[in-house]
């Protein structure tokens, strides 16, 4: 593997660190159950021409009305994380240290420096609004012109086809760097909670400063 597995030594159980808030939980899943739903819709659309598809449920009418709802969902929660999440995904001067070490991975072994989100976090999170953005916006485009003609229609369709292509393939690497690349991290976003071991060995900065907190708030 390009990034294999990055094994953590587990401490005790029941001293875990909240990570993610319930509003941060719930965002995030709407967003993707959203999201889920737009790529089964979409991929429907793109193969409803072959002959094992016709006259199925992608061809029907329930399919678009299933599409739009998600499409409109997925723009709210969108919305939603940007204004959650803006202030912690803008780049630290750390950062340039977690990209000299390439995140830990390949060959290069050790604990880069990485706040609440890790710089790798952080471009993606930049990269995967952008294009939720772009397909949000062509999406609505389309809806209010479905099948529309001319240059601008012929663009939105493009764009709105390629950032669906280009998140598609974003969510896939997402889900492996957080499951098989670095694991006991998926659960994080169900939970909300991890180890201290964990955000010790994936997010020092953040976990340094959550230690702090705990001490000034004993006092």
């Amino acid at each position: 593997m390009t990034f294999g597995p990055k094994h953590v030594e587990q401490d005790d159980p029941d001293a875990p660190i909240q990570r993610f808030g319930v509003l941060e939980r719930w965002m995030h899943l709407f967003l993707f159950g959203a999201f889920l739903a737009l790529c089964a819709t979409a991929l429907g659309f793109l193969t409803a021409k072959l002959p094992y598809a016709r006259g199925g449920f992608w061809t029907s009418h329930w399919a678009l009305e299933l599409h739009e709802i998600a499409g409109f969902i997925f723009a709210g929660a969108t919305v939603v994380v940007v204004l959650r999440w803006f202030v912690t995904a803008l780049p630290a001067k750390y950062d340039w240290q977690w990209v000299r070490m390439l995140g830990g991975y390949l060959w290069i072994k050790g604990h880069p420096p990485a706040g609440r989100f890790n710089f790798g976090q952080k471009m993606f999170f930049w990269g995967a609004m952008a294009l939720a953005v772009v397909l949000s916006i062509t999406g609505v485009t389309m809806w209010l012109k479905p099948g529309g003609d001319g240059g601008w229609a012929t663009l939105a369709y493009t764009l709105h086809d390629l950032a669906g292509i280009l998140l598609m393939a974003a969510a896939v690497a997402h889900l492996y760097l957080t499951t098989i690349a670095n694991p006991g991290t998926l659960s994080s976003i169900f939970t909300g909670r991890v180890t201290k071991t964990w955000a010790h060995h994936h997010h020092p900065n953040w976990a340094e400063e959550v230690d702090s907190s705990s001490v000034d708030s004993a006092h």
